[in-house]
């Protein structure tokens, strides 16, 4: 194989969604997941465990649907949605639109936490969630959930006021230009 060949192969946006994405996503929806099994083990048929009594508990709980249970019993809906979310996200990577460690971090966390919601409806047909907060009336959530959150909010950050401020390196220019 030829050097100009390798360049085309791994282009600079394929090396940074390999080296910095995709280890970060796998992460997340290997703790998610990891998660999920325990609380089914674990907290399923059981009271919940207060972790810190008044502010968060462990709960076991099965949500049909996203945030609050809306859109309950919508399973193609969602698995479709997260095809299509997950399809635009690597195009996005792809065409290099983000553009440094700050963008691929919160991408990654999105994407871990979409993957994470996935797998559950694709084998379950629910979501597994688990943390109760008991200090205020909110959802149970999971670890995918808290991914996503992250990660949204970190993407939103970057698309406000890091994205237009990135000026691509010397090396950047060079590489797209040579691509």
């Amino acid at each position: 194989m030829s050097k100009k060949t390798d360049k085309r192969s791994f282009s600079p946006q394929l090396k940074k969604t390999l080296t910095l994405v995709l280890p970060v996503a796998a992460g997340g929806v290997i703790v998610d997941q990891l998660t999920k099994i325990w609380a089914a083990s674990c907290l399923k048929n059981h009271s919940p465990i207060e972790i810190i009594p008044g502010v968060i508990r462990l709960h076991y709980a099965e949500n049909t649907g996203a945030a609050f249970s809306m859109l309950s019993g919508q399973r193609v809906f969602f698995i479709a949605l997260t095809v299509i979310v997950l399809a635009v996200v690597g195009y996005v990577l792809w065409k290099g639109h983000i553009r440094n460690h700050f963008g691929y971090c919160a991408v990654a966390l999105c994407v871990s936490g979409t993957i994470g919601n996935f797998i559950d409806r694709l084998l379950y047909g629910y979501v597994v969630d688990m943390f109760e907060p008991t200090f205020i009336s909110f959802a149970i959530f999971n670890v995918a959930d808290i991914c996503l959150t992250v990660g949204g909010i970190l993407l939103a950050i970057y698309l406000l006021f890091l994205h237009e401020k990135y000026q691509p390196s010397k090396a950047d220019k060079h590489h797209s230009e040579s691509a």
